[in-house]
Order: C-alpha cells, then sequence, then structure tokens
C-alpha cells in the first residue's frame, strides 16, 4: 500500500509541474485570462487553470494520505515492536522458572543443602533476570518514546512545509493575477492607441479621398469650361464668317446694282444718242 501511495504522489507531482509549466504568465497562449478575476483563478474561460486546481488538490489529498499511513504504519511497527519484546521477556522468564522448578526438584532429590543453594542461586539468577527485563523494557519504552516524539516532530515539519507551500502556491497566483491584469491593462491601452490611430488613419483617408475628388471634380469643370469657351470661340467664329459673308453679299449686291445702273444709263445714254 505504500509503495503504490508514493507511485500515486510522484506521478500527481510531476503532472502538477508538467502542467503549471505548459500555462504562459501573458493573457494570450495556452493559458489566455480574460473576464472576472474569480474566473481567472478558477479557470471558468480555461480548462488547463481549471485542471491546475483539481490536481493540485488531489496531490495535497494524496500527500496527506500518504503522510497519515506512513505514521500510522511506523506506530504500528514500534507498539508490535515492544509487544513482540515483551512477550520474548515473558517467555525467558517463564523457561528460566521452569528450569529453576526442575533444578529444584533435581537438587532435592539429591541433597536439602545442594537444593537450598541452587534455589538461591535461582532466585539470584530470577532477580538478575526480572531486573534485566525491567531495564530493558524500560530502555525500549524510552526508544519507543523517543521515536514518537520523532514521528511528531516530522509531522509537525511536514504540516510547516505544506504551510509554505500553500503560502508560496497563493503568492504565485496572485503575482500571476496582478502580472495577468497588467498585461490585460496594456493590451487595452495598445488596443485603443490602435484604433485610435486607425480613425485618424480613416479620417486622413477620408479628408485625402475628398480633396483628390473636389480636384478632379475642378478639373472636370475646368475642362468643361474650356470646352465651353472653345464652343463659344468657335460659334463666335461662325458668326463672325456669317456676317462677313453677309457683308460681302451685300457689297456683291451694291457692287451688282451699282453695275446695273451704270449699264442702264449708258443704255440710256446710247439710246438718246
Amino acid at each position: 500500500m505504500g509503495y503504490v501511495l508514493g507511485f500515486i504522489f510522484f506521478i500527481l507531482a510531476f503532472l502538477v509541474i508538467s502542467i503549471i509549466l505548459l500555462q504562459e504568465g501573458k493573457g494570450g497562449g495556452l493559458a489566455g485570462m480574460g473576464g472576472a478575476a474569480t474566473d481567472s483563478v478558477m479557470g471558468a474561460k480555461n480548462p488547463l487553470r481549471r485542471w491546475t486546481v483539481y490536481l493540485f488538490v488531489l496531490f495535497v489529498i494524496v500527500m496527506i494520505g500518504t503522510n497519515s499511513y506512513i505514521t500510522n504504519q511506523n506506530e504500528a511497527s514500534i507498539a508490535g515492536g515492544l509487544t513482540v519484546d515483551k512477550e520474548k521477556l515473558r517467555e525467558t522468564i517463564k523457561l528460566k522458572q521452569e528450569e529453576l522448578k526442575t533444578k529444584e526438584e533435581e537438587a532435592a532429590k539429591e541433597s536439602k543443602s545442594s537444593v537450598l543453594s541452587d534455589v538461591k542461586e535461582a532466585e539470584k539468577a530470577a532477580a538478575e533476570a526480572d531486573k534485566l527485563s525491567e531495564e530493558k523494557i524500560a530502555n525500549e519504552e524510552a526508544t519507543a518514546k523517543k521515536a514518537l516524539e520523532e514521528v511528531n516532530a516530522a509531522e509537525k515539519a511536514e504540516k510547516e512545509r505544506l504551510e509554505a507551500e500553500k503560502a508560496v502556491a497563493e503568492a504565485e497566483a496572485k503575482i500571476a493575477k496582478e502580472k495577468a491584469e497588467a498585461e490585460a491593462n496594456i493590451a487595452k491601452e495598445k488596443a485603443e492607441e490602435a484604433k485610435r490611430l486607425a480613425e485618424e488613419a480613416a479620417t486622413k483617408a477620408k479628408a485625402e479621398k475628398a480633396a483628390v475628388e473636389a480636384e478632379a471634380k475642378a478639373k472636370a469643370e475646368a475642362e468643361k469650361a474650356k470646352i465651353e469657351a472653345e464652343k463659344a470661340k468657335i460659334i463666335a467664329e461662325k458668326a463672325e464668317v456669317k456676317k462677313a459673308i453677309k457683308t460681302a453679299a451685300e457689297k456683291s449686291k451694291a457692287a451688282v446694282e451699282n453695275a446695273a445702273e451704270k449699264i442702264e444709263e449708258t443704255a440710256k445714254e446710247a439710246v438718246s444718242k
């Protein structure tokens, strides 16, 4: 069970590190951010951030479970060791007592004096054995107490480490949030600047277009006026030609009439003569 929990713990740690490294600090890319602050933290618009939170919570739960399992196993091992040592000591004492009893029976058969000496020696050995067993039990209890203190100290250190990691994670999340907000503000300002430049360019293009149209219209009007002037000139020239023709015709008519009158007068003179 411990190996399985350790394997799951390392797999989750690898996944958490990998998914954090996949995210970018800026608003774009795989970790694009936007919307409200709650959406940015919980990943409502970014599945990658939401899975980061889920994996981190699962990672913490597995870490706490692994720590509890290891602590319980250590306590059980220590308690089991003490129980086994106590049972062994009791069996040893029981065997010693049986040996002493056997020796007493044998000594009783041989002689009363030897029995008494053997009994004294047996009592002395039993006392020494009891003393040794008590010292060993006391040493084992002191060792178990020390081990429990070490386990408690390890749990306390692990708790402090988890709290420190949590504080670091919160600080990093806060920094990432502030960085994202700053980048969003910068992007917003750049977008507004680009919009303003686009509007200015559109206004300038519109003005240039109006100027080109006005210039074209003026040129057209000038060409039209020029054509009208040429047309008027042609009409005037035609009128002058007509007038000249009329004048020439009148002069020719007058000359013809004068010539006719002269011929008539000459004829009359010839007739009178």
